[in-house]
């Protein structure tokens, strides 16, 4: 009797692992998707209105198309579709418009100018050479 108990939590014991290792599928399709979104850019049209409402992840501006993805028959899995949108969110969330590098490209050359323009005219009054 305790023989057939030890035999039953094994076989149960091995199946619930053989269970917990079908999310891997999932976890692979997560990383393919991350994969495709690398490539994600959207078109200047369509940059400047999510930027009016950054907070839209769900708008169909992030839906993956045929040519921006490796494998056309993941479009229909929605594990892949999902990780896909929110990792093309992601990636257009944190992009700038090009004024922005401008502007924060300007404020730092100009402390740096500052910083050495007063350097050179701390040297001049102290007589370092």
């Amino acid at each position: 009797m305790i023989k057939l108990f030890c035999i039953t939590v094994l076989l149960a014991g091995i199946t619930a692992l053989a269970a917990g290792a079908q999310t891997t599928a999932a976890d692979s399709l997560v990383r393919i998707a991350q994969g495709d979104a690398k490539n994600f850019r959207l078109n200047a049209a369509d940059f400047k209105k999510f930027r009016k409402n950054r907070g839209n992840s769900g708008s169909d501006y992030f839906k993956p198309v045929p040519a921006n993805v490796s494998n056309s028959a993941l479009l229909n899995d929605s594990v892949y579709v999902m990780a896909y949108r929110q990792a093309a969110y992601a990636k257009t969330h944190h992009r700038h418009s090009a004024g922005h590098y401008i502007l924060w490209g300007g404020v730092g050359l100009t402390v740096v100018v500052l910083a050495a323009s007063a350097a050179a005219y701390n040297s001049v009054l102290t007589g370092w050479n």
